[in-house]
């Protein structure tokens, strides 16, 4: 485990044990040093056991759970608790907005135990009788769950890259890489995701014998031309099933928005299930305009399409220069601005804007005016070290 999935076990463990009002002082133990941890400037599990104990900030409680971490991937205390916790009040813990001292007072006061019973009660106005609730806070905790629910089953594209990536050689393993396609928002990069979706060169009895060797993996509704299933953290996947003769076509259909397609459609006066062609890249042709990759198929333009080098200039990671908003160990950083900006020359990067908190996020060791006025001088004797980058 590296540092940061470890701070949020600590991070985890010290809300828990605030929802379920336990010892103050241990919890802010916890607390202290899940913010400790995500500070270090190097990774635990690189360190000798023998010396976690005297890691600054650590002490030798907390290091003996690190050490437990980092032989078993768990943290016995924390599980002792989720399990202690009704589902719904972890639930509540994932909702933006709802501290963990409020949802003490929700659960042990009122007796709420998912996120539906507090709408409920928000909408009967029984959160302001409680000490510490009023109308403001009732209704931003509203605002919060109303938000919650609305976009349940949707994921950032972050969230589910990784897992995106990893099925897709599954996938390949069982299909070969010719026969097996992302398509859908993730396929076009979209920033929020419902449904993983690709195109399969197979047969729906052949898919559905081989998911049946999947662990936790449910098939929720099938037909003669899809399956779609759901994993137990209750994200879908939805394979469109074709043959050879219609794979390329089915590919590109499933990777369009359906607003993309109708625009599309419209200004070349074709119906692409009437189309017939070998590969995305002989459609084009035949249409004699530039590819349009996946990620461009979100809303169409003709003016795109008549453009050779649109999708040819989009920005690529070789294009960035250097990096905005960096906070540094002058407030809550892991790491100094030299690091920081020697690790950026060593990716070509040519500046570095450092943003560390102003003396307001005094949580956060954030910066006074005597503190801002010493960071400036070290970037100015950096950038004199460093030249030609550039310190900001």
């Amino acid at each position: 485990m590296n540092n940061r999935e470890i701070s949020n076990l600590f991070s985890t463990l010290a809300k828990l044990m605030d929802i379920h009002r336990e010892n103050s002082f241990k919890i802010k133990t916890y607390s202290n040093a899940a913010f400790a941890i995500d500070k270090l400037p190097f990774q635990l599990n690189s360190v000798s056991k023998e010396k976690i104990p005297f890691i600054k900030d650590i002490g030798a409680r907390v290091a003996e759970n690190i050490i437990e971490i980092l032989d078993t991937g768990q943290l016995s205390r924390l599980n002792e608790l989720i399990l202690q916790t009704p589902q719904g009040i972890l639930e509540l813990m994932k909702i933006k907005g709802i501290g963990a001292k409020k949802i003490a007072v929700i659960w042990h006061e009122l007796g709420i135990e998912t996120p539906g019973e507090l709408l409920y009660a928000c909408n009967e106005n029984r959160l302001i009788d409680c000490k510490g609730f009023g109308k403001k806070t009732q209704s931003n905790i509203q605002n919060a769950l109303e938000f919650y629910f609305s976009n349940q089953g949707h994921y950032l594209y972050a969230q589910v890259e990784t897992i995106a990536n990893d099925f897709q050689k599954i996938l390949e393993s069982h299909y070969g890489s010719t026969h097996t396609k992302c398509v859908g928002a993730f396929a076009r990069q979209e920033d929020t995701i419902e449904i993983l979706e690709w195109v399969l060169m197979t047969t729906v009895s052949d898919a559905i014998n081989v998911f049946s060797t999947f662990q936790d993996f449910e098939l929720v509704e099938q037909n003669h031309q899809s399956l779609l299933y759901q994993s137990q953290q209750n994200l879908k996947f939805h394979f469109h099933i074709s043959d050879e003769e219609n794979f390329a076509k089915v590919s590109f259909l499933k990777s369009c928005s359906s607003k993309f397609l109708k625009d599309f459609e419209s200004f070349f006066n074709i119906k692409i299930e009437q189309e017939t062609f070998a590969s995305e890249a002989d459609f084009f042709k035949q249409l004699h305009i530039p590819y349009i990759p996946k990620y461009g198929r979100s809303t169409f333009s003709q003016g795109v399409s008549n453009s050779s080098d649109f999708y040819d200039n989009i920005i690529q990671f070789k294009d960035i220069k250097g990096v905005i908003h960096n906070h540094s160990v002058w407030s809550d950083g892991a790491h100094t601005i030299e690091e920081m900006a020697i690790a950026c020359i060593e990716k070509g990067y040519e500046y570095l804007v450092m943003s560390d908190h102003s003396a307001s996020s005094f949580y956060a060791n954030g910066l006074s005016i005597e503190r801002i006025k010493k960071q400036q001088d070290e970037i100015e004797l950096l950038n004199q070290k460093l030249a030609p980058f550039k310190n900001f």
